[in-house]
């Protein structure tokens, strides 16, 4: 079966969208959305978070990375690998661009079409088209796992980095949308990758 390297762009100089920082200085940002999308946690990086406030966006791009996860699983059982973070080095950071590889056992894209026809009545796409090839649903499926909550909030209890104990806690974490899902959909590149 093929094999396909997705790609997350927030760098917010060439993306579509606008993926909010804690640094960002933005009239009534909504906390909630920070955080980008990041699988490294903050053992994988060089220091841990140097505030709460932080430490809550770190959790927030892991929530949202496994909300991913969660939701390519739509299509059935996969094999995911080679994830990789650009812009990122602390935990004080989040990354601009995340890439992984991904692959089925079966081509994902019939299973996916069956789940949103059951789920929403139809295969449109957040960016108003069809999801008619593979590329197209693993692009659905991952801007789905980043704008899980959407514009009201999900919630779940996840391990937060306490910088004061140097240890993780584990508490109520709430995120929205880091964007609207049509240009999340947009930032996403899904290409096959050729076999050796």
């Amino acid at each position: 079966m093929a094999q396909y390297l997705v790609t997350i762009n927030m760098d917010n100089s060439t993306s579509v969208g606008f993926y909010p920082e804690v640094d960002d200085d933005i009239p009534d940002a909504d906390f909630r959305a920070l955080g980008g999308v990041n699988p490294l946690e903050w053992t994988d990086l060089q220091h841990p978070p140097t505030t709460e406030d932080y430490a809550l966006a770190l959790t927030q791009g892991n929530l949202r990375w496994n909300n991913v996860l969660q939701e390519l699983c739509r299509a059935g059982t996969y094999r995911h690998h080679d994830e990789a973070c650009e812009g990122i080095t602390i935990s004080d950071h989040q990354p601009s661009k995340v890439s992984f590889e991904i692959s089925w056992k079966i081509d994902p894209l019939e299973i996916y079409q069956y789940y949103m026809e059951t789920a929403f009545g139809n295969t449109t796409a957040f960016d108003g088209g069809d999801v008619d090839t593979t590329e197209r649903a693993i692009k659905q499926m991952v801007t789905a796992g980043i704008c899980t909550g959407g514009t009201t909030g999900w919630t779940m209890l996840y391990r937060v980095h306490n910088h004061r104990r140097y240890c993780d806690v584990t508490q109520p974490v709430t995120i929205i949308q880091p964007e609207v899902p049509a240009k999340v959909f947009q930032d996403i590149t899904v290409t096959v990758v050729a076999e050796d």
